[in-house]
């Protein structure tokens, strides 16, 4: 009787096959992310703004190294940086860069004398808009 059960046994593996395609041939394709700036152009401009001092937090004090730079969407690299708000003209699946480096950061934010100096931050991150090159968020973390 097993000569006589295989081909209903392939009928069978047939037909779940086809219920398998059938159910993912329609599943939506993640949109590819596409850039205009080169990871190489995406590193030069985040060093460049790091470099760049702003409301509290001095420029580099020195070279930045240890550069790394990942593409990923701005909802994705706002999560690893803790921040759940985009700004009005920001949707999360904008390509992005997410710079990394190492260095020393200055903490700028005014206090009076009597206060410690903090100590210099360690990292720094810049995300680098992937079509236009636009610097969209800094960070400076121990």
């Amino acid at each position: 009787m097993s000569k006589g059960g295989e081909p209903m046994k392939q009928g069978f593996a047939f037909i779940a096959m086809c219920l398998v395609v059938g159910c993912t041939a329609n599943a939506p394709l993640p949109t590819p992310i596409t850039r205009t700036i080169s990871q190489q152009a995406a590193i030069e401009r985040a060093v460049q703004a790091a470099s760049i001092a702003r409301p509290e937090i001095t420029g580099a004090l020195v070279k930045p190294e240890n550069i790394c730079a990942e593409a990923m969407r701005l909802g994705d690299a706002n999560k690893r940086l803790g921040q759940d708000a985009l700004g009005s003209d920001e949707r999360a699946e904008m390509p992005m860069w997410f710079v990394t480096m190492d260095g020393l950061w200055g903490d700028a934010f005014p206090r009076p004398t009597e206060f410690p100096t903090p100590k210099p931050f360690r990292h720094y991150v810049v995300i680098i808009d992937g079509i236009t090159g636009e610097v969209r968020r800094v960070a400076a973390l121990y």
